[in-house]
């Protein structure tokens, strides 16, 4: 999450966690779905 509340490029962000960018461009993706299937699962869809 640092991509989004530190407004970091996948770049600075992959160097911050010692990791590739490939591995920080998933677990945003994995992260992402997270918070949309707990936003969306315990609403109602009209």
């Amino acid at each position: 999450m640092l991509r989004i509340f530190e407004e970091m490029s996948v770049a600075e962000t992959a160097t911050t966690m010692g990791c590739r960018q490939g591995t920080v461009k998933a677990q945003l993706h994995k992260a992402m779905q997270n918070l949309r299937s707990h936003k969306c699962g315990g609403m109602e869809h009209e």
